[in-house]
């Protein structure tokens, strides 16, 4: 799996840093702890999966990344955060089998420091594509606010983004909006859906010297909000 933006600026910022230091066990130290978290993280979703990106596919064949290849390419598939609110530290993380089936799993923090799972959700981490070895898993990330959200991107056209997201209510994970940007001829247009209040904005840009297009709408009134485990996502 590719590397996500925002884990290719924390890797050349290590690795600026390391040479400017002129000591590189400042870079392999850093590698050591990360390697000791994803070790630790393996325990925890048990041997039958890993973190999403820990496999590579060469010609139909899957096969288990090691090293500095592994820490780089599951860095964006967890992340650490107080997702309940209740200052404790919470798991979000994306996994996957051998056969390529994926889940992601909210753990929440214990009184004792452990995690425990949560919640789990079968069908909001798009798989990889097996012919053309694409991946559009992004990333996964908890804001300070304890929103949990869940990128896709176009890894080889850059032409769609799609981010999910999610928030702890009354002892469950829900979705409660999604922004969905999309580039083409027409520019870029950005979506943002609010599934708490039905609010949809739209804005499209066509070009730098174009002034952008932005304007509200109400989305179909739906029956309530989706749990976690009942939300899909798609490409489309």
């Amino acid at each position: 799996m590719k590397r996500s933006f925002s884990s290719l600026i924390i890797f050349g910022l290590l690795w600026a840093g390391a040479a400017h230091a002129k000591d590189p066990s400042v870079l392999d130290e850093v590698m050591a702890k990360k390697s000791q978290t994803i070790q630790s993280l393996q325990k925890l979703i048990g041997p039958q999966y890993q973190l999403v990106g820990a496999y590579k596919t060469s010609r139909g064949f899957r096969s288990l990344k090691t090293g500095d290849e592994l820490v780089a390419s599951v860095s964006s598939s967890f992340a650490y955060g107080d997702v309940n609110l209740d200052g404790r530290q919470d798991l979000a993380v994306a996994v996957e089998n051998t056969q390529g089936q994926r889940a992601f799993r909210i753990y929440l923090g214990e009184s004792d420091g452990s995690l425990k799972l949560h919640r789990e959700g079968s069908k909001v981490i798009l798989a990889s594509d097996a012919k053309t070895e694409s991946d559009s898993f992004n990333s996964v990330q908890i804001s300070k606010t304890g929103l949990i959200s869940i990128s896709h991107l176009d890894d080889l056209t850059m032409a769609w983004n799609r981010i999910q997201k999610f928030q702890f209510q009354n002892g469950e994970i829900i979705l409660i909006g999604q922004r969905l940007v999309s580039t083409g001829a027409f520019g870029t247009k950005v979506e943002d859906q609010n599934f708490i209040t039905g609010e949809q904005t739209v804005k499209t840009m066509r070009s730098v010297s174009s002034p952008s297009v932005f304007f509200k709408s109400q989305l179909p009134k739906a029956a309530g909000l989706t749990k976690l485990e009942d939300s899909i996502v798609t490409k489309d």
